[in-house]
Order: C-alpha cells, then structure tokens, then sequence
C-alpha cells in the first residue's frame, strides 16, 4: 500500500508539471492538491507512531484496521519517488530498519523482498532472497543522504552478481549467490543504470 500510494503521488506531481507546462493551471493545481491530499493521508494512516517508521500497509480485521509492521524493501518508494525526503526522520528510522530486518547476514549479503518471502526461497531461517533492486534503493537512499561510501559498497555487490556475460539476474540464493528466477531482468539492469546515474548527478552537485 505504501509503495502504491508512492507511485500514484509520483504520477499525480508528473501530471501538475506537464498540466503547468501546457498552461492548464487549473488542472496543474489540482493534481497537485491531490498529491498533497495523498501525502496527508500516508502520513496519518501509514505511519506507525508507536514504532516511529512508515509501515507496509493496513491490515482489515474485524475490530478494525490495523497497521501491516512486516518489512516490505519497497516502503523504500516513499523517498525513493520524492513523496518525503531521505533525511526526513521518519523514513530514516523506516530504512534503518529495512535493513536491519532484511539483509542477508549470512551469506552474500543484500536486501530481501520482504519478511518471508516464499518466492524461490532457499534458506527459511532467512527472511528471503537478496534481490538486485531491493539493494539497489537501499544503495539510492545512501546517495541521497550523501553516504557515498555505503552506496559504493552496494554497487560493488551488485557488479559481482554480474555474469560472464555481464548480466544480472532479479535474485539470488543467498548462501552461493547462484542466479534465481528470471536471469536477465531487465528491471535489474535498468536500476543499476539509475543508480549509477544518481550517484554521479549527486557527486557532481556536490562538488
């Protein structure tokens, strides 16, 4: 829920810019009234005050909705798609635990989907396999908070999965680091090149 309310407050703050640039005022102020409204409404309902981190989702039960705690990697979106800032205190607690509850510690290391993931899981004591783009947002929000060395790290691991070929994989076993599932992904190439592209945009910003 997290991550679709991310993509439609990206898609909605895309929709006012190109509104704007056409001179459709009108329709740019109220796509981004909507994204504001979106905002607001993660912040009161996907946020966990007790646990001081946005939560994956709700959860419907018959008292009521309650929050989804389980760690999903892709919470990751509300920085990554710029609904809040990747120093903003809430998202930093909600990474620091990402990574805490999903990397692979033994192993090869890398970022789990999300707790449990049964999808050609290896290891049940782990909380899943180590995936290319999971690490890779972990790797964008060391960039964006300016932790170039923890981001480079990441990248090197990613440049590891590669193949002789050069190719990667959407994940992993975490105990050999033998290739799973769908090898090549595209999405995995494609977010290794934006990755790499913002570490550059932000080393040359920073300059």
């Amino acid at each position: 829920m997290s991550y679709t309310c991310a993509t439609v407050y990206a898609g909605l703050k895309a929709a006012a810019e190109l509104a704007e640039l056409s001179g459709s005022r009108e329709d740019s102020q109220r796509y981004a009234q909507g994204a504001d409204e979106l905002k607001a409404a993660v912040e009161a309902q996907l946020y966990d005050t007790a646990q001081e981190r946005f939560v994956r989702g709700l959860i419907e039960t018959e008292s009521g909705w309650i929050c989804d705690t389980s760690a999903e990697s892709s919470v990751a979106a509300l920085f990554e798609l710029g609904m809040f800032e990747a120093d903003d205190p809430r998202i930093v607690n909600t990474m620091h635990h990402l990574r805490q509850a999903l990397w692979i510690e033994e192993g090869i290391g890398g970022l789990a989907r999300y707790e449990g993931d049964y999808y050609h899981r290896i290891d049940m004591n782990l909380p899943g396999n180590p995936w290319i783009v999971t690490t890779l947002w972990l790797a964008n929000w060391y960039i964006d908070r300016g932790e170039i060395q923890e981001a480079t790290t990441l990248l090197e691991w990613v440049i590891e999965r590669r193949s002789q070929a050069g190719l990667l994989a959407e994940q992993f076993s975490p105990l050999t680091g033998e290739p799973l599932s769908v090898n090549p992904l595209t999405w995995s190439h494609a977010a290794f090149c934006f990755s790499v592209q913002r570490l550059s945009r932000h080393l040359s910003q920073s300059s």
